[in-house]
């Protein structure tokens, strides 16, 4: 195993909301220490639907987004599956903490740190927003910008790119800076959504594959989700909690789905396939979260 670490963004002056709410989620990451253990049945399956989409010669490229301390993944099994992992996220000191965590072997993968990295490109815009929101007809070029700055900040293409659960996170980011009592907001958790999509897009190999894997309620706002007896059907649990409303609504899968099909770039060249689960996650020893995935793929070009 090889490590290298990419300096990532260069340091800049952030506003204070930004600042404390990115600092929040560091501390997020910090209090996750010591509870691995608890992220065991998430890990597996999502090791396992990244492990079924790697490329069979073992020597493609992964890139996960939003990394973290890569509890979400098994990153030794993963290294023995892929020629490079890089690991991308805001959280410099979770990301190295993650490979220094990795056994070292003789062989296997290159991982490559990519920390702090800014995986939706627009959290320098957001405290500007808050004051004064991006006029209608510009939203679509910010996102396309958005998208083609944080992949012109990676080395890609990828065989599979992961957004791991990272995008309930940067959700929680626009509503700590901007707020939700802003008159755009909607638009602005659209464009991010679109945006983080055009992302995952714009990293991968023309054969590659995207999964978007993401929260969609937790027991905080469905507490029926820390009394599921184990044999439970989790697609019905999936249904119940989209028919209570009680999900995040920036992480509803029909939104989701939407946000690709009404966008004319991602409409054209790619396709999705969803969901993939639902599944469990043990966040810790307290909280319980209904996670599932879409899969991203190219269109077959025409003949």
């Amino acid at each position: 195993m090889r490590v290298r670490v990419d300096r990532g963004s260069p340091p800049m002056a952030r506003p204070q909301r930004l600042t404390a709410a990115l600092a929040e989620q560091i501390d997020s990451n910090r209090s996750a220490v010591g509870h691995q253990a608890s992220f065991a049945e998430h890990r597996a399956r999502l090791t396992a639907e990244i492990v079924a989409r790697a490329p069979a010669s073992g020597g493609g490229r992964l890139c996960l987004l939003g990394a973290g301390n890569a509890y979400d993944v098994d990153l030794a099994a993963l290294a023995g599956q892929f020629a490079e992992i890089h690991l991308v996220d805001v959280d410099r000191e979770a990301v190295l903490r993650a490979i220094a965590g990795v056994p070292l072997t003789d062989g296997g993968a290159q991982l490559v740190a990519h920390a702090p990295l800014d995986v939706s490109g627009m959290f320098d815009r957001l405290d500007l927003w808050s004051r004064t929101p991006p006029p209608p007809g510009t939203l679509s070029a910010l996102i396309g910008n958005a998208a083609e700055q944080v992949a012109g900040s990676l080395p890609g293409p990828f065989d599979v790119v992961v957004s791991c659960s990272v995008l309930t996170q940067l959700q929680l980011v626009l509503v700590q800076v901007v707020g939700d009592g802003n008159p755009r907001f909607e638009e602005l958790r659209d464009a991010l959504n679109r945006g983080h999509m055009r992302t995952l897009g714009a990293l991968l190999e023309p054969t590659g594959v995207g999964l978007l894997v993401t929260d969609l309620t937790g027991s905080a706002i469905y507490p029926p989700m820390d009394h599921l007896p184990p044999a439970t059907d989790l697609g019905s649990v999936m249904s119940d909690v989209l028919a209570a409303g009680a999900y995040i609504y920036a992480a509803h899968p029909g939104r989701l789905t939407s946000e690709m099909r009404r966008d004319p770039q991602l409409s054209r060249a790619f396709e999705l396939h969803y969901p993939i689960g639902p599944w469990i996650w043990r966040n810790g020893p307290t909280q319980s979260l209904l996670v599932y995935g879409i899969e991203i793929r190219r269109r077959a070009a025409s003949p």
